[in-house]
C-alpha cells in the first residue's frame, strides 16, 4: 500500500533525500519540486486528505494547496518538469519484486566479466564490504 512512509523511503533510495532534506526550511530548487511531486502524488494516489499531508512534510494544508496548484501550473508548461515526474511515479509505484530484480540484474551484469571465480567473490566481497544488500 502506499502512503506517505513509501513515498519518503522510496525517495531516499531513488534520489539521496532524507526525509529530514523534505521536511526542513530549506527552499532549494532540488527540495521544492520533490516536494511538489510527494504533495500532487499522495494527493493522487492515496486517500490522505490535504491536512494530513501536510502534517507529513511539517507543513500546515494551505501550503499543500499552494505546492499542488504550482505542480499543476509546471506541469502545463515545462515538458522536462512534466517528465521528471512521471519517472517520479514510476520509481513510487515500483514494487519491492522490480527492485530485487533490478538488484540481481546488476549482480549478474557486475559478474559477467569475470570469469574466473576468484574474479566473481572479489566482486561480492566488494558489494558486501560497501554495506550493499546483494538482494
Amino acid at each position: 500500500m502506499i502512503n506517505s512512509r513509501h513515498v519518503f523511503k522510496r525517495i531516499e533510495e531513488n534520489y539521496g533525500l532524507s526525509k529530514a532534506h523534505l521536511t526542513c526550511s530549506d527552499r532549494s530548487k532540488r527540495f521544492i519540486e520533490m516536494r511538489q511531486f510527494m504533495c500532487n502524488f499522495l494527493r493522487e494516489e492515496t486517500p490522505m486528505s490535504l491536512k494530513e499531508i501536510g502534517r507529513a512534510l511539517c507543513r500546515d494544508h494551505a501550503t499543500i494547496i499552494n505546492s499542488i496548484n504550482k505542480f499543476n501550473d509546471r506541469m502545463d508548461t515545462d515538458e522536462d518538469f512534466a517528465n521528471r515526474y512521471a519517472d517520479f511515479v514510476f520509481y513510487m509505484k515500483r514494487s519491492k519484486a522490480d527492485t530485487k530484480h533490478d538488484k540481481a540484474l546488476k549482480v549478474l551484469e557486475l559478474l559477467e566479466g569475470k570469469p574466473t571465480i576468484g574474479g566473481r567473490l572479489s566482486v561480492i566481497k566488494t558489494l558486501l564490504s560497501d554495506g550493499s544488500k546483494v538482494v
